[in-house]
């Protein structure tokens, strides 16, 4: 399980396998087969909405911390 971080602060609701229980978890904390599922059957203006909002939390966190990948 990746390291609950969240960063970007865009909860959604997963059931642990783990647990067997219900959680609030940031999107990019999931599990990639959770991130599949969240995003399967939604539309366009959804998966928009979500680009625009990890963009807002990279750039950011680049600012916080003043790194840049090149």
């Amino acid at each position: 399980m990746k390291t609950k971080r969240g960063l970007s602060g865009i909860y959604l609701r997963f059931k642990n396998s783990e647990t067997n229980k219900y959680e609030n978890r940031c999107f990019e904390d999931l599990p990639h087969e959770e991130q599949l599922k969240c995003m399967k059957g939604k539309g366009t203006k959804w998966l928009e909405s979500m680009i625009i909002l990890l963009s807002n939390a990279l750039n950011e966190i680049g600012e916080c911390t003043d790194i840049t990948k090149e």
